[in-house]
């Protein structure tokens, strides 16, 4: 799912796991993320040793500031693969996101985290070449605030650059269906089974028998079939609850149980 969500590619046309996992982000986003967990792997080894490593009657200290010291090259190799990573992945989102990007509303929490993941890596050098004291203090507010915040708002970025999308062009925060591949759809609906699943699994194929065979021999009319799963007991007395999704699902949810495609539900 490492980029799907951002930019599926050519799934809404073509399909195929194939085109929705290899999707144009998924390796730059694999790589940019790793960077991000490996730059918070080296955090977390500074937090659990930057309170022994300043005690002076702890016989470990040197084991301590040794293990301080190894983290702090570890985050900034993270950080300084992350710079060219995530210029590639730029290239790779989707048109409207590199306007949002590139000039647009989403640059300036873009160039925060940027600006936060070279605080860090300028404090590093600066430790490194000058000799310059790392106190407790400094640590965490040159290094783990810094690196927390990069990762975060990056985390924003991504998470804005969708808008209305839970999956970009595909479906909205709403859980409406934006887009599906032509053969999902022209396979019956087979996308609607999930939603079958989740709100009629519980009965069917149990005590209520095959809901599909019922719907084909009892409401084979798309329309008939709507009224009746809206109101089951209204339209034809069974005692079942009515089905309170949008429209757009129940049309999924329809397509699955006749078996046809999509736009023949009105």
């Amino acid at each position: 799912m490492t980029g799907f969500i951002n930019n599926p590619g050519s799934w809404p046309q073509e399909g195929g796991t194939i085109n929705a996992f290899l999707n144009p982000v998924f390796f730059p986003s694999l790589l940019h993320r790793m960077g991000a967990g490996v730059a918070l792997i080296g955090v977390l080894i500074i937090i659990l040793n930057l309170i022994p490593a300043w005690r002076k009657n702890d016989d470990q200290v040197e084991y301590h500031l040794y293990a301080i010291k190894w983290s702090t090259k570890l985050i900034t190799a993270a950080l300084l693969i992350q710079i060219p990573i995530g210029i590639i992945r730029i290239f790779a989102v989707r048109p409207e996101g590199q306007a949002m990007l590139m000039g647009g509303e989403l640059t300036p929490i873009w160039l925060a985290g940027i600006l936060a993941g070279l605080v860090p890596l300028v404090f590093i050098y600066f430790l490194n070449q000058i000799g310059l004291k790392l106190s407790p203090g400094s640590t965490v507010v040159l290094i783990i605030v810094p690196v927390f915040l990069a990762v975060w708002l990056m985390g924003i970025t991504r998470s804005l650059e969708r808008k209305t999308f839970s999956i970009a062009g595909v479906i909205d925060k709403q859980g409406q269906v934006v887009s599906f591949p032509a053969q999902i759809q022209e396979a019956g609906g087979s996308s609607g089974k999930p939603l079958f699943d989740r709100n009629c699994g519980g009965c069917h194929p149990g005590l209520a028998g095959n809901a599909a065979e019922k719907a084909k021999t009892r409401h084979p009319d798309p329309a008939d079939l709507q009224k009746f799963l809206r109101d089951p007991r209204g339209q034809a007395n069974v005692a079942m609850p009515p089905f309170v999704g949008t429209d757009e699902e129940i049309y999924l949810i329809i397509s699955y149980l006749l078996d046809i495609p999509l736009d023949q539900i009105e």
